[in-house]
Order: C-alpha cells, then structure tokens, then sequence
C-alpha cells in the first residue's frame, strides 16, 4: 500500500506541471490586459507608459516561459504570487474563501449523501412500485434542474416569503456560530439536493445489481436479520461506486461551488475564481486551478485507500 501511494505522489508531478502549464497558456491566451483592468479599465486617463509600467511591476513584460517559470518556482516555495485585482497575496485570499467552501461543503455533502443512498436503498429494494417511480421521477428532476433555480426558488420561499433564513452573505462561525449556521443552510440545502440526485441514482445502480446474488440469498438462508443482510451486506458491496462519486464531488467542491457561492454571496473559492476570471487575474486563477488539480489527485488516492477498507479483496501493488 505505502509503495503504491509512493507512486500514485510521484505520477502526480508531471500532471500538475502539465495542468499547470495549460492553465498559464490558455489564461495568456484570452484577450484582455491585466495591466490595463489594474488600472480600472481603458480611459482616457489612462496612458501606454502607465500600462507599461504596471506590466513591468507584474512581470508581465518578461517571456513567457520566464513568467511561467517565476510562477512556478513561487509555488514550490510557497509564494502564490499577488492578485492583479484583489490587490494582496493570493495566499491571504485563499485563506480566507477556501474555509467558506470548506463549511459548505461539510454542511451539504452530508445531506446527499445520507438521502441520496437512503433514498436510493429504499427504491431498489421496492423496485417496481409507485415509491421507485416517484424517485426516478424526482431523480431526474434533480439532475435536470440548475442549481441557479434552485437557489433563487430557495431565496424567494425562506427568505422573502417567510423571512426565516438570510439570503445572502456570510457571518464568521468564530464571530457567531449561530448566524453563521442560518447563513449556511439554505446554500447548504441547494448544494445538498443537486448532489443528492447523482447519489440516489449510482445508490439504486449499485443495489440492483448486488440484490439478486446468490450470497445474499445465503445469508437469509442462514437465518441473518433483513437489516443485516442489506446493510452488512448488500450495502457495503455497493459502496465502490458510491465512494467513487463522493471523492469526485468533494474535490469539485473547491471550484465547482461557483454559482451557489455567487447567487448566495458567499465569499468562497469559487466566487473568487469567477472574479479572479472576470477581471484576468492571473495569479488567483492559476493558482485555484493548480490547487483544485492536487485537490483532484489527492482525493483519488483516498478514494483508493478507501477501496481497500471497504472490500479487503482489493490488494495494490
């Protein structure tokens, strides 16, 4: 196991300094100046000398293999470099946004994934019934549906409605626990039903294929409870693909919590990445993309990891 992680951290390098390296091309590539937005857009006030001398500050005069490698060389020493438009280190920013996302995250993966394969147990074992096809229904509804809607359809009930939830913003869980708690619920309930769709559907997937083997008519032949039988069981060999799906999501929370952040006005990692996109921030959105890219590759390894406490006849080499 130890040398199979060893390997999984060594094969990691070259993808990062590939992901890395079509990050920094494709964000030179789109139109657009840093220099000139730093300056608060093209005026009249605005001369090429100015526009010049921002880029000298930035080194953005320099070749571009010289900036990819000045970029390089800063993450690997623990430099991010400093946002164009945010006007501070990027480490600062991520600071501040990544534990935001981090609490959404923990607030609506929960929620998915504990309804997601309870709803998706109940319907496998009653396959066929009016139940089963009031899920798939919901289901499809659920993958069918933008997460935009959602939240806005959430706003106007809770918030404008009946007044009982903030629409929008963050109050800091170390400043008040509670008022941070009522401004998470309502992002948290919208990032929780959109995934809970994908989790309700593999759950269903996995459980229909796992019902009919022949193991677990064994183990009711032997007189085992029912609850035993599918949870013991039934349950945890169809766990694989369900681990699969929640490494998949919690890595896409660091940059794909994007909408539900800006329609909630939640300081996160994905509301700064779209303004960070928005205003040609370089050094903020190459270094989210690099983040989220080891973010990817580390939850896979524990995903992997998890295979083996899952189902012991799982052996690496």
């Amino acid at each position: 196991m130890y040398v199979y992680i060893i390997r999984r951290l060594l094969q990691a390098i070259p993808i990062l300094l590939l992901v890395s390296l079509g990050i920094f091309l494709l964000m030179r590539s789109v139109p657009g100046d840093p220099a000139k937005l730093y300056l608060g857009g093209v005026t009249a006030s605005i001369t090429q000398e100015d526009i010049e001398k921002v880029r000298k500050q930035f080194g953005l005069d320099k070749p571009l293999i010289v900036q990819y490698g000045i970029w390089v060389k800063g993450l690997l020493s623990g430099d991010m470099g400093r946002s164009y438009f945010f006007r501070r280190p990027v480490s600062k920013i991520l600071s501040t946004t990544l534990p935001v996302t981090m609490e959404l995250a923990l607030f609506s993966l929960p929620i998915a994934v504990i309804c997601g394969v309870a709803i998706g147990m109940f319907t496998a074992i009653h396959r066929g019934t009016i139940v089963d096809y009031g899920a798939t229904v919901l289901t499809l509804f659920g993958l069918s549906m933008p997460d935009f809607w959602l939240a806005i359809l959430l706003i106007l009930v809770f918030s404008v409605k009946l007044g009982w939830l903030p629409s929008v913003g963050y109050v800091s869980f170390v400043k008040d626990p509670l008022d941070n708690l009522r401004h998470l619920v309502l992002p948290g309930i919208t990032m929780g039903m959109i995934l809970t769709a994908p989790f309700m559907r593999f759950t269903r997937s996995s459980m229909l294929e796992i019902l009919p083997k022949e193991y677990l008519q064994v183990a009711r032949a032997k007189g085992l409870p029912e609850k035993s039988v599918l949870y013991k069981h039934a349950l945890r060999n169809a766990l694989i693909p369900i681990t699969t799906l929640l490494g998949l999501y919690v890595a896409l929370f660091f940059g794909g919590a994007a909408i539900v952040e800006t329609v909630f006005a939640l300081p996160g990692i994905g509301r700064a990445l779209v303004t960070a996109i928005s205003q040609r921030d370089y050094n903020v959105i190459q270094d989210i993309v690099v983040m989220v890219g080891a973010a990817y590759i580390f939850v896979n390894i524990m995903v992997d990891i998890l295979y083996v406490l899952i189902d012991p006849r799982i052996v690496y080499d």
